[in-house]
């Protein structure tokens, strides 16, 4: 995940937004293709993001998260699509649409993997040598590496 990213559910673009809620010039994309700087004052008539805006508000997603990344990969991937074969759309319906699907995909995901652990977990040779050296180094581990292994 990209630390900042944000995504304007409006207007259907990501932007990194740094720690004064200041709009990154250069960094705001329409799907994969680039902004300008003009564009994006235009849009946003200045680079100061007000709090509100930023917090708590479903109009404005922070992509946070390693999990977010196949959501942010699919809706530029779609938006380019729109874009490329002039295609009308609505921003907040493509990212509600793409988010219930990955919602309901990582849940699939998860019983999948819950009900059949060995196809998906193997036993790594190196792990436990990995925390045996640590332990043995001094290092506080949170897993018991000699139980049931």
């Amino acid at each position: 995940a990209i630390r900042g990213l944000h995504y304007d559910v409006e207007k259907g673009l990501f932007l990194k937004v740094d720690s004064s809620h200041q709009i990154q010039l250069g960094t705001v994309h329409r799907g994969r293709e680039q902004l300008t700087d003009k564009d994006v004052l235009s849009l946003y008539k200045r680079r100061h993001l007000p709090v509100t805006m930023l917090e708590s508000n479903k109009n404005m997603v922070q992509l946070v998260d390693i999990f977010s990344n196949p959501e942010m990969s699919l809706i530029a991937g779609l938006t380019d699509f729109f874009q490329s074969h002039k295609l009308n759309y609505e921003p907040e319906s493509l990212y509600q649409d793409v988010a219930k699907s990955i919602g309901t995909a990582h849940a699939t995901f998860h019983s999948e993997t819950r009900a059949n652990p060995k196809l998906y977990l193997h036993k790594d040779p190196e792990l436990i040598p990995f925390l045996t050296m640590l332990q043995e180094s001094g290092k506080k581990i949170f897993l018991d590496h000699k139980l049931s292994i």
